[in-house]
């Protein structure tokens, strides 16, 4: 379930940092395109080094200490990202931003009531905070079975900022859930005209198309999910052998023994 919540998380962070580096690096347009093509090839480090310097020259910055702590976080190092947040919220007890991040540090940690208390509080301090809305919904949708109040919050997400890939890619899993898979695949569509090779979207678009019953849909996205499924970020690294069973399961529906078969048995290597 974590690749759900993560997903969002990566992608606004990629928003937010890329705005951060136009600051940082406003004299040197270089600069400000190898770190947008560092955080599009998951190369968090990389991107650390950024706002590390940054950091080192002020450290009382609680912006650039926020971004660090979203960086920390899709590493995987989450007791390093609490110091950072923590600390941002020191020098700074209005930012919204600090407390949305504090929340998605909370569901890693599956401290759900204590995310909900900060995406509050962030949503409290602005209104119109849109990752907070984003991450809230994502925590009632599939962490607290709150699909109703998950939906508003997306929407509500999706209404401040319609171009947020992760909203619309969360929203549609959610559409599919609820068996809406018209809107999910206009969400889903969305996110892969924006990045073809997204293999979590390709995937829950398959799961789209399967429900539907257009199998040959579904093992065509379910087959470019597994090219593109690399395990770059080993937070967002879908299980193959799902993926290959999934396929089984197209072919199996197709009436396609052999070939269900097949898949089934690459499947065995995964554990599944």
């Amino acid at each position: 379930i974590k690749i759900v919540i993560l997903k969002i998380m990566k992608l606004q962070l990629i928003c937010t940092l890329l705005s951060f580096s136009l600051c940082l690096h406003s004299q040197n347009i270089d600069n400000l395109n190898h770190t947008k093509q560092l955080l599009f090839n998951d190369k968090y480090v990389e991107a650390l080094s950024i706002l590390n310097l940054h950091i080192d020259k002020s450290p009382t910055d609680y912006e650039a200490l926020t971004l660090r702590a979203s960086c920390q976080r899709l590493i995987g190092n989450y007791d390093i990202a609490f110091v950072d947040i923590a600390n941002a919220i020191k020098l700074n007890k209005n930012y919204p931003k600090a407390y949305t991040e504090y929340g998605k540090l909370c569901i890693m940690k599956e401290n759900y009531q204590l995310a909900m208390v900060n995406f509050n509080k962030a949503i409290e301090l602005d209104s119109l905070e849109q990752q907070a809305y984003a991450s809230r919904g994502t925590l009632y949708a599939f962490y607290l079975k709150g699909d109703s109040m998950g939906l508003i919050d997306l929407n509500k997400a999706v209404l401040l900022d319609s171009t947020d890939e992760s909203s619309r890619y969360n929203r549609g899993i959610l559409y599919n859930d609820k068996e809406n898979y018209e809107a999910a695949l206009n969400d889903l569509n969305f996110c892969l005209r924006k990045k073809p090779n997204d293999h979590l979207a390709l995937n829950a678009r398959g799961n789209c198309y399967y429900n539907m019953k257009k199998y040959n849909e579904a093992i065509t996205d379910y087959l470019k999910a597994v090219k593109y499924n690399t395990g770059t970020n080993p937070h967002e690294f879908l299980n193959t052998g799902d993926i290959y069973n999934s396929i089984g399961d197209c072919y199996l529906n197709l009436n396609k023994k052999a070939k269900a078969n097949k898949y089934y048995r690459k499947a065995i290597p995964y554990g599944v």
